[in-house]
């Protein structure tokens, strides 16, 4: 008997032969994405029988497990009591992925081992076979990111943010991820308030929830100040039935941190304004002259200059060059990415199976008071900083999500 609420699994490896996959059983599979990474890390449990008759005269072991190297693994993953909640959000996904690593093998008994492929999308495998040598002018991180995806990466799915300022830029032989990664060092965010929160990572599905596997360059300002894309509600625990069996309940939760003003602080954020007291020297070597960038403190006695940046500011006519631009994003950005730290996340709830949902999104969460009906602390919008999808043979689909406040638009834990 089928049970609509719990979930379906099916996974498929190509270009094995049927030996090494006789009596072999999936265990588990995770599926999980993160705002720090510019990849998908798919892996499956297996159970696989030891002591199998061969179905061909070829030497060798029954199972050669070789055979799993480089292959290619298809995930399709469905839940069908969500598209009876709600006909218009996404019930299913399916995903194909290139086995890169066969790990944890060991016997569970005298027949039966145990072991756990670990699978990535093609183009991170690509990145790592690529070098870069090449140079921009005047040219914003948006495009330059553009340009690195479109012409190392063939078919590749992207969302790209527009970001300030156009600058030179040189990439020294080095992996496309890593010219990426640089962009998003210096990116700016499109609007009047100097916000340096460019982040490169990957989802399995588009904007638009189609399963084509995806390529983010975007800034956690933008990100969190979405319309959220799901409600999520925390309530009594009645039944199955009524709970794991609703796309909208939340299985568990906790909150590991709400704030943290000395993280705050350290990061070079003010505890009272929010904003940056830390200052940069810039060297410019043309005029041979240092110059203290950022909030003014008239005797400097406390030392708030940590940082030594070189520039160009005020000689980039002469020297036909764009604005270095260190003062604009060295300040505030290490700030924001301390608050994707995992000691930093905000709110950890785990939900059934949502494959509607994608790192870069954002969600509302509701805590009940029960006995005045009134919202309890912890209610309200946050940005989701990675997610993994878990499923379990016999059905049990569960995503665990762990996410920062919105407040992180702002710089703020």
């Amino acid at each position: 008997m089928v049970v609509p609420y719990l979930t379906s699994l099916s996974t498929q490896i190509l270009g094995v032969s049927p030996d090494l996959l006789n009596e072999v059983t999936v265990n588990e599979v995770n599926l999980t994405e993160s705002l720090l990474t510019p990849g998908l890390q798919t892996s499956i449990i297996v159970q696989s029988t030891l002591n199998t008759e061969k179905s061909s005269n070829y030497s060798g072991p029954t199972k050669n497990l070789d055979e799993y190297y480089g292959k290619t693994l298809n995930v399709y993953v469905a839940r069908p009591i969500i598209q009876s909640f709600n006909s218009e959000i996404k019930w299913n996904f399916s995903t194909s992925q290139m086995i890169y690593r066969l790990s944890n093998r060991k016997r569970t008994n005298y027949q039966i081992e145990q072991f756990q492929l670990d699978a990535c999308d093609a183009s991170l495998i690509g990145d790592a076979k690529t070098y870069v040598s090449k140079s921009w002018k005047a040219t914003p991180p948006n495009a330059v990111v553009q340009d690195i995806l479109s012409n190392c990466f063939s078919n590749i799915s992207a969302d790209i943010e527009p970001a300030n300022p156009p600058r030179d830029y040189i990439a020294t032989n080095i992996h496309p991820f890593q010219v990426i990664s640089q962009q998003g060092d210096v990116a700016l965010v499109q609007d009047n308030v100097i916000d340096p929160s460019f982040v490169h990572f990957m989802t399995y599905q588009n904007l638009h929830h189609q399963d084509s596997p995806t390529h983010n360059f975007r800034s956690l300002t933008t990100m969190a100040q979405q319309t959220p894309a799901w409600e999520f509600i925390y309530s009594g625990k009645t039944s199955t039935d009524e709970n794991y069996a609703n796309p909208q309940d939340i299985m568990d939760y906790s909150f590991p941190c709400d704030f943290d003003l000395l993280s705050d602080v350290l990061n070079g954020l003010d505890n009272t304004t929010g904003n940056s007291f830390l200052q940069i020297n810039l060297f410019n070597p043309l005029k041979n002259n240092l110059s203290v960038y950022g909030p003014q403190n008239a005797t400097n006695e406390n030392g708030i200059a940590p940082w030594l940046a070189m520039s160009n500011l005020g000689t980039e006519s002469i020297q036909n060059s764009n604005n270095i631009g260190a003062e604009a994003y060295q300040l505030l950005r290490r700030a924001r990415m301390a608050l994707l730290d995992q000691d930093k996340v905000a709110l950890r709830i785990t939900v059934p199976f949502s494959p509607f949902l994608n790192v870069g999104r954002t969600l509302s969460v509701k805590f009940y008071n029960t006995k005045t009906g009134d919202f309890n602390y912890g209610t309200g919008i946050y940005l989701i900083a990675s997610m993994t999808h878990n499923i379990k043979l016999g059905g049990l689909g569960t995503t665990t999500i762990d996410c920062v406040a919105n407040t992180v638009a702002v710089g703020r834990v």
